[in-house]
């Protein structure tokens, strides 16, 4: 017979929390890193629009020094490019596409684009805007490769918490699979015994079993002094009243009454009747009116595999027969 993994110590009970630490840790640093992509790529543009400036001044710093060496008209020379320019636009176009309609029309809107450029970078701006527009966006291109060097600085330093942060986060999701994979194996023992056949304080028994396979801490309250609860069981500070009815015959709505009263006296929040059989009409309208949990051989094997979630319960909930 293969031996059962051992139960799930507090520390894998901790597992779901540190999961969630973790996974709001990532959270943050994904956030922190979108925002400084976000802040790096205006930074990036920026610096594209004043390499634009610079770029454009120099340009026009060349050809007014080009006009001013051709000793020629300024018309005559824009003229003259415009006509080169128009021409080329015209073969490359007639010779790509078999169109001389479109050929024509490209010639005249770049020709005319060429005129209206080559004249306002003869005159506008001035020479002296000029060189301050150039040593203007010249400086803010140092400041701006600065401010991007700590960008990527900052964005290396996010991504270097990133890492162990995600290595930890497989660790637990890892651990938490195991703890997963052997409490589930221990539930479909559980759900192998004979548990519909148990009475009194074997049934506690069994019920304190899963209990604690589901990683609650259980206090069992014995045979005198119990207020109508055999078993107080905490997780996640939340306490939980349990009444245990191993019976042969329905369960009446005395047990919801005491069990209701119990969990006041013992500061209970969440309050519960479990049995291997069933209940009476009666106990069903108590449990709605009181908000007692009701868990009955129908939904029996869901609270054994832990689907029925007690620390998420309210006062209001009940589960019907």
């Amino acid at each position: 017979m293969p031996i059962p993994p051992p139960p799930p110590s507090t520390a894998d009970d901790r597992l779901p929390s540190e999961l969630a630490i973790a996974n709001d840790q990532i959270t943050i640093i994904d956030r922190a890193i979108a925002e400084e992509n976000a802040a790096l790529r205006q930074v990036r543009a920026r610096w594209i629009w004043d390499a634009t400036i610079v770029l454009l001044t120099r340009a026009a710093h060349g050809w007014r020094h080009f006009l001013s060496r051709m000793g020629v008209p300024r018309i005559l020379v824009v003229v003259t490019l415009a006509v080169v320019t128009t021409s080329t636009v015209f073969l490359v176009v007639d010779t790509t596409f078999g169109s001389r309609a479109l050929a024509v029309y490209s010639a005249a809107v770049i020709g005319l684009a060429a005129v209206l450029v080559l004249m306002l970078l003869s005159v506008v701006p001035a020479d002296e805007q000029l060189v301050s527009w150039k040593e203007r966006a010249t400086l803010d291109m140092t400041a701006i490769e600065a401010e991007e060097s700590r960008s990527c600085a900052t964005l290396a330093s996010l991504r270097a918490q990133q890492v162990p942060v995600q290595r930890k986060r497989a660790a637990l999701e890892s651990r938490w699979a195991v703890v997963q994979s052997s409490r589930d194996h221990r539930s479909r023992q559980l759900l192998a015994e004979p548990w519909k056949e148990l009475r009194d304080y074997a049934f506690e028994g069994y019920l304190a079993r899963v209990f604690e396979n589901l990683g609650y801490h259980v206090e069992q309250k014995g045979q005198s002094g119990d207020q109508g609860v055999d078993l107080i069981v905490t997780k996640e500070g939340i306490r939980i009243a349990i009444q245990a009815k191993g019976y042969i015959s329905s369960v009446g709505n005395s047990a919801i009454q005491e069990v209701f009263t119990g969990s006041r006296i013992h500061d209970c929040t969440v309050y519960a009747v479990i049995t291997n059989s069933r209940f009476t009409s009666g106990a069903i309208t108590a449990a709605e009116a009181t908000g007692c949990l009701l868990i009955h051989e129908d939904n029996f094997a869901d609270f054994v595999t832990g689907k029925i979630q007690f620390v998420r319960i309210t006062s209001a909930a009940a589960i019907e027969a």
